[in-house]
C-alpha cells in the first residue's frame, strides 16, 4: 500500500493522471484487502506528508474510522493518533459528522 502512495504522489508531481488513477485505485483495492495496523499507519504518515489530495486523505480518513475497533488493538494506531497533525483534525471531523448528521 506504501509503494502505491508514493507512486501516487509522484505522478502528481508530474502531472501524470492516468498513473494518480491506477495508483488510487490500488490504494483502494488494498485498503479493502487485509493489512496491519502497524503499516496502515505507515501508510496514512505517507499520504499525509506527500500530498495534501482530498480524495486520498479521504481514503485513509474513511478507512481509519470504518477499521476503528481494529486499529484500536494494537496500540500502533493511538500512538500515531499522539502525534497529531491533519490526519487527527480530518479524523475527528469524520466522527463528528457520522455522530452528528441525521439520517435522511
Amino acid at each position: 500500500m506504501l509503494k502505491h502512495v508514493r507512486v501516487y504522489a509522484l505522478a502528481t508531481k508530474f502531472l501524470l493522471r492516468e498513473l494518480q488513477c491506477l495508483a488510487l485505485n490500488k490504494i483502494q483495492l488494498q485498503i479493502a484487502g487485509p493489512w496491519t495496523t502497524e503499516s496502515f499507519c505507515w501508510c496514512i504518515r505517507e499520504v499525509y506528508s506527500s500530498s495534501h489530495c482530498r480524495a486520498l486523505r479521504s481514503i485513509v480518513v474513511d478507512a481509519s474510522f470504518a477499521h476503528l475497533h481494529k486499529l484500536a488493538i494494537g496500540g500502533h494506531f493511538v500512538k500515531f493518533l499522539h502525534e497529531g497533525g491533519d490526519f487527527v483534525c480530518d479524523y475527528l471531523i469524520k466522527m463528528h459528522q457520522h455522530c452528528c448528521i441525521p439520517a435522511i
